[in-house]
Order: structure tokens, then C-alpha cells, then sequence
């Protein structure tokens, strides 16, 4: 994660980028949500870049993940089409 302009990363996931299928941000820019070709979705605390929550259901790879505006819920969308 970045904070522009400067150009060095201001927090970096413990996971690989590239496992993963979808991100999004939380409308406050307080939580990270990220989803995997394993069907988990795993939530981090930008501020402290510590893991929060591991949220299992899916059994496919998740592509799509949103907030609701209220940033408490996520909704996610799996190629399981569960």
C-alpha cells in the first residue's frame, strides 16, 4: 500500500499480490479486503497492517469483492456461484 506522492511503500501484506483475485477498500480506507484463487477472504487493518478476519464460505476463486457504504459489511462474489 502506497500513500501518495512518495514513491516507498508505506505497508506491505504479508501474502503475494499476485494471490490474489480481487481487492477492495473499505469507504474510511480503515480495512482491506482481499480475495483468493482458494476461496478465502482475508481482511487486514490498514493503519496497523495486521490481520483481522479470515472468512471462509467460498470453494472457488473469489473475483469480486465491495463494501457496503457503511464499511462494516463485505460482500463477495465467487466463481463457485455461491
Amino acid at each position: 500500500m502506497w500513500r501518495p506522492p512518495d514513491p516507498e511503500p508505506a505497508r506491505m501484506l504479508p501474502t503475494p499480490a499476485a494471490a490474489f483475485d480481487a481487492v477492495a477498500f473499505s469507504p474510511d480506507g480503515r480495512w482491506l479486503a482481499a480475495g483468493d484463487r482458494d476461496g478465502l477472504v482475508t481482511i487486514w487493518n490498514t493503519a496497523t497492517g495486521e490481520l483481522a478476519h479470515r472468512l471462509r464460505g467460498h470453494i472457488a476463486s473469489v473475483p469480486a469483492l465491495a463494501f457496503a457504504p457503511d464499511g462494516v459489511r463485505v460482500a463477495s462474489a465467487s466463481d463457485d456461484n455461491e
